[in-house]
């Protein structure tokens, strides 16, 4: 954050050395700013913010604390909530858009008396300081609606009832009856809290602890991870930034679609050469985050088993290429055949690619089974992230998907993608698995220009045929269905 120097005054951000996740503290940071645009020390002090602060429980996991305010009239602690909808509070849970979430006020009132007993542990300070909590909802309160029996006074927006909230009795346990702290004692205090933060071991997510991170890329995070409560249960998770499909700003819209795409795609985890999606669920704090929860990975990803090739100067032999294509014509047949309520329903794939191809071991048998992953680009029905550019400035007018894979149709109308183009995709993988250990990145392939490189490879003349066929620049003049490559490939394997 880029903030004046007199804000390092106020403002402390609580060491985290083993963060793996970058989650972002969007909310925070914009309720930090808020607040030292707003408070008046003459009124409040010389307070102090402490932003993400573990509050240590005996024999426990810490709590984690948004913003823990200090000001003359106590301590406060803030529970940001940068949520984007319709917000309902009730006794047992709260729920976002229909949703159900974390009891909110249950949650904060039990770091509340956590923090209480913590101070008890400082002997400097005097009785009846008042701790008391509030939820701040960065994107305003007219959505929210309180069903519960708790005191809805202490939800607040960026606006002048949080501020009232910081500089007055108004909320506190001993209302005027509180101690009000010197300068002084607000600065030990600081100090004293700071001192006994808990730098997290690790992080967890839901259900799920946080092992080591695989990769980063612009739309998401992925992290190896185990259950919380089966350590033996291994997963892939995966940490999905909406924002970046969007102009900065995700709306109900944005979630809406981005929800609907995976829950098409976890109908199709049951077919072997699909990579199984376990759980998918939002961020508790940020309403931009999602994250989808996979099967492990026990094994390489095509491209990285293209770089293995590449340093070992060694090729895929035609028999290995045809084993994987048959395995990824039947994960898009199972995709491109997709019913829903017993009416056809084809999912598109539309990022087929190195990167989103695994070879996986099977543990039963110690066979590699290769995986299709990553629907997140996968058009569906209606449904479909149309027209496909990002959405942040920096990547202004930029294709989320523009690669030596992407059919000619699709580059000009994502919405266009069909099974025709996922067979453009899938001929163009199997003209690099070809050419190994010969092997870039970046490389490119015109269809219109580029069949010359087909004709020259050293494989037999049926295969490159197909292979031509596969990647023609017009769609028609492609195979229409995966079922037409399954029947083609049954026929080569037997010539080969």
């Amino acid at each position: 954050m880029d903030y004046p120097h007199q804000m390092e005054r106020h403002v402390i951000f609580c060491p985290q050395s083993k963060r793996l996740l970058d989650r972002g503290v969007e909310g925070e940071l914009l309720v930090v700013r808020y607040l030292f645009d707003h408070l008046d020390p003459r009124m409040v002090g010389d307070y102090r913010v402490l932003v993400n602060y573990y509050c240590p429980q005996h024999g426990l996991n810490a709590l984690e604390i948004d913003l823990l305010v200090i000001t003359t009239f106590g301590v406060f602690l803030l529970e940001v909530k940068n949520w984007l909808g319709h917000i309902d509070a009730y006794d047992d849970a709260w729920q976002l858009n229909g949703e159900k979430r974390d009891n909110i006020f249950g949650s904060i009132l039990h770091k509340q008396h956590c923090v209480y007993s913590l101070m008890k542990k400082f002997q400097k300070l005097p009785l009846r300081v008042s701790v008391s909590s509030l939820v701040v909802l960065v994107q305003g309160t007219a959505q929210f609606h309180n069903h519960s029996g708790y005191d809805e006074r202490g939800v607040v927006g960026l606006d002048e009832r949080l501020l009232r909230a910081l500089s007055s009795s108004e909320l506190l346990h001993w209302r005027q009856n509180s101690h009000r702290l010197t300068d002084q004692e607000i600065q030990d205090l600081c100090s004293f809290l700071s001192r006994r933060h808990k730098d997290q071991g690790y992080q967890i997510v839901h259900h799920y602890r946080l092992l080591k991170k695989t990769r980063s890329t612009s739309l998401f995070e992925e992290f190896e991870a185990e259950h919380v409560q089966i350590p033996t249960r291994r997963v892939r998770l995966k940490c999905y930034r909406l924002r970046t499909l969007t102009s900065g700003r995700v709306t109900e819209k944005t979630i809406e679609q981005f929800k609907r795409g995976i829950e098409v795609v976890s109908t199709l985890a049951n077919q072997t050469h699909i990579l199984q999606t376990l759980d998918f669920f939002p961020d508790p704090c940020y309403c931009y985050l999602y994250y989808e929860v996979t099967e492990p990975i026990d094994g390489l990803r095509l491209d990285e088993l293209a770089i293995q090739c590449q340093q070992q100067g060694r090729t895929l032999p035609l028999k290995t290429q045809m084993a994987i294509v048959t395995a990824l014509c039947k994960a898009l047949r199972s995709a491109h055949n997709h019913k829903e309520q017993g009416k056809k329903a084809p999912i598109y794939h539309r990022n087929i690619c190195f990167e989103t191809v695994f070879l996986i071991r099977n543990k039963e048998n110690h066979r590699q089974v290769v995986k299709l992953a990553d629907f997140n680009f996968a058009k569906f029905g209606e449904h479909t992230i149309n027209p496909m550019y990002w959405g942040v400035p920096e990547y202004r007018n930029t294709r989320l998907i523009e690669t030596i894979f992407t059919a000619p149709e699709v580059l000009r109308d994502a919405s266009t993608a069909s099974a025709a183009s996922d067979i453009y995709a899938l001929g163009i993988l199997w003209y690099l698995l070809s050419i190994l250990p010969e092997y870039d990145p970046h490389i490119r392939f015109d269809p219109d220009t580029d069949m010359v490189q087909i004709d020259r490879l050293t494989l037999p003349g049926e295969v490159r045929d197909l292979l031509k066929r596969m990647v023609a620049p017009q769609p028609e003049k492609r195979p229409q269905r995966v079922e037409e490559i399954l029947d083609a490939l049954k026929l080569l394997k037997a010539l080969t």
